[in-house]
């Protein structure tokens, strides 16, 4: 797939996972010519420029902090969440615009990798998000709030999907709860 194939793409056909070096210059290349274009608010260049800046991100040839906040979408960090290592996943939600941080995105991430529940405002940590933090990496148990440590079936899930979760369950009579229905000794 050549690039210019990519900015022709609509924002529904996914992006390159491994581009190659030509590809990757290319993308420099329109980045360059993008921040000095005078029709920089065209919607059609802004479509273009995202996935310029999903494969720039994927080649780690660029720092997240040079990606405009116009540019930013909840598509583009989910994009780069998949494709970073774990500590550059923390840093897509750090560089994240603030009007992008919602609810319904954190609960996307979490599903993509549980540990990224660390990065949540505590405030954000739903029951839904822990839930679904859980189940996807059981040790994000420990990120989860104190009070909804409560919550039998936040427990049991985070346990269900690693059995080491159990040290993180607060009370002995929920652990035994959860052996007996785990079958766990």
């Amino acid at each position: 797939m050549q690039l210019i194939d990519v900015f022709e793409a609509t924002s529904a056909q996914p992006l390159l996972k491994s581009p190659t070096v030509k590809q990757l210059q290319h993308a420099a290349w329109m980045y360059q010519k993008y921040k000095t274009a005078s029709n920089r608010n065209d919607p059609e260049l802004i479509n273009r420029m995202k996935y310029v800046y999903a494969i720039l991100f994927a080649g780690n040839q660029i720092s997240l902090r040079h990606i405009p906040v116009s540019m930013w979408s909840t598509e583009l960090a989910l994009e780069a969440i998949q494709r970073a290592h774990n500590r550059k996943k923390r840093e897509v939600i750090e560089m994240m615009p603030e009007h992008l941080k919602t609810k319904q995105f954190y609960y996307d991430a979490v599903r993509l990798d549980g540990d990224l529940l660390f990065c949540i405002p505590v405030q954000d940590r739903i029951p839904e998000i822990c839930l679904a933090a859980v189940k996807q990496d059981g040790y994000a148990i420990q990120y989860v709030p104190k009070i909804l440590l409560q919550v039998y079936d936040i427990c049991l899930a985070a346990v269900k999907q690693n059995s080491g979760a159990l040290r993180y369950v607060p009370t002995e009579h929920m652990q035994q709860q959860i052996k007996k229905e785990l079958g766990l000794k």
